[in-house]
């Protein structure tokens, strides 16, 4: 029986697997309901399908904002007047309302929200999209009696959270282990991943396994594309490192090596980072051997580049839980098998269980094995090429990952 299914993201970029899943919901019967806030600061991809599959979208603007129109309309002396007003009949009723703090989630975002659930019809899951979206959703959930989803995608835990750049989430950690433990189900990656939440987070309950995964048949045809760009021999094998430059991902190390192989391998960076990163990574790279692609492209246009790459670079630390158990959570490994690349990764537990199932990567104890892990690759080429489709196959394809989600909702199991 089709379900009303209401999805929650607050403060976080729409990315391809929150388009998906609203697109293969509404492609499964249910009718659904996208409550978003803030999700467009970095426009990462099509969001059309939503509007053309009739997925009602609701977007909210933060109070600061429209309180400021109304300032402006009413002068300097009334304007602050009314805003003092405002915030403290606001906040206080939502106080009343929810009898806990609502400071982490915008006030009038939550009152509108309440509002737009209440004149609805019920709805029967909501789906929290990581820890403000948990958390929006739960605080609705209090009011509506609505069960929760937790629909987690990062692993920011407290052996990361003492790193300045994870102040904010450090900030939501307690709301966080408060609303996930009154959840019913949670969406995350893989066993490994879904062990470290629910220890960290003192609760356990239905586990519903969900690879960050892609859409779209398997991409057999090779493209040229890479090579017409920047003139590389079409004899060359070209490794691909794709995405966002960072120090933690390995990119100077990555270039080092390639600078002192034998010439038969370039590695093309395609991506973007900061401009005084990228200037450093592009000094240290050898004319002929590696060459920068920083011209983003729309996102149809990605298999185009995938295409035109022999092997990719999924390097990740090991220090910390969100990047060690990422053989299932990386958007980028996904395209890769979807376009047959096999992969360079670092050695642990999660690329190990992936490597077992499908030999799709070859595994490093660390960078300065990287020249043997790719002759490796390079020498048994069809073999990670075909492992690297079956891997999308089992489980990257997103049609095939969404079945246990699609069952749960049926019939309240996964089984």
């Amino acid at each position: 029986m089709p379900k009303r299914i209401a999805v929650f993201q607050y403060d976080w970029p729409l990315q391809s697997y929150t388009r998906d899943l609203l697109v293969k919901l509404r492609e499964e019967g249910h009718e659904v309901t996208f409550f978003a806030y803030q999700v467009f600061e970095v426009q990462l991809v099509d969001v059309s399908p939503l509007s053309d599959l009739g997925i009602e979208e609701l977007y909210f603007q933060d109070t600061g904002t429209r309180i400021q129109h109304v300032e402006d309309r009413l002068g300097s002396i009334w304007g602050r007047a009314f805003r003092h007003i405002f915030w403290r009949f606001l906040v206080g009723t939502l106080k009343w309302l929810w009898k806990l703090p609502v400071h982490l989630i915008d006030k009038l975002v939550l009152f509108q929200s309440l509002l737009s659930v209440r004149k609805r019809a019920p709805f029967d899951y909501y789906i929290g999209m990581e820890k403000e979206g948990l958390i929006w959703a739960s605080l609705l959930a209090r009011k509506t009696r609505v069960p929760v989803i937790y629909y987690s995608l990062e692993l920011y835990l407290e052996d990361l959270l003492h790193l300045p750049e994870y102040a904010k989430y450090a900030s939501l950690r307690k709301a966080e282990l408060k609303c996930h433990q009154r959840a019913v189900a949670t969406i995350v990656q893989d066993r490994f991943r879904a062990e470290a939440l629910f220890r960290a987070n003192n609760t356990r309950n239905l586990w519903i396994p969900l690879p960050v995964s892609v859409r779209g048949l398997p991409v057999y045809r090779k493209s040229g594309y890479l090579c017409r760009k920047f003139g590389i021999p079409a004899d060359k094998t070209i490794l691909l490192y794709f995405g966002l430059f960072l120090q933690v991902r390995f990119c100077e190390e990555i270039i080092e090596a390639v600078n002192d192989m034998d010439g038969s391998c370039v590695a093309v960076f395609h991506g973007y980072g900061d401009p005084e990163y990228v200037a450093l990574l592009q000094s240290k790279a050898k004319p002929g051997r590696v060459y920068f692609s920083l011209d983003l492209v729309e996102e149809s246009e990605l298999s185009e580049i995938l295409s035109s790459a022999h092997i990719g670079f999924a390097l990740y630390e090991n220090r910390y839980l969100n990047d060690r158990f990422t053989a299932l959570s990386s958007q980028k490994i996904a395209l890769f098998a979807r376009h047959g690349l096999p992969f360079v990764a670092m050695k642990n537990e999660s690329y190990e269980d992936l490597e077992r199932q499908v030999p799709c990567c070859a595994l490093v104890d660390d960078v300065s094995s990287l020249p043997q892990a790719l002759s490796l690759v390079v020498s048994h080429y069809q073999q990670y090429r075909a492992a690297s489709f079956e891997a999308y196959r089992r489980f990257y394809h997103f049609d095939q990952a969404f079945a246990p989600l699609g069952t749960f909702l049926k019939s309240g199991s996964i089984q």
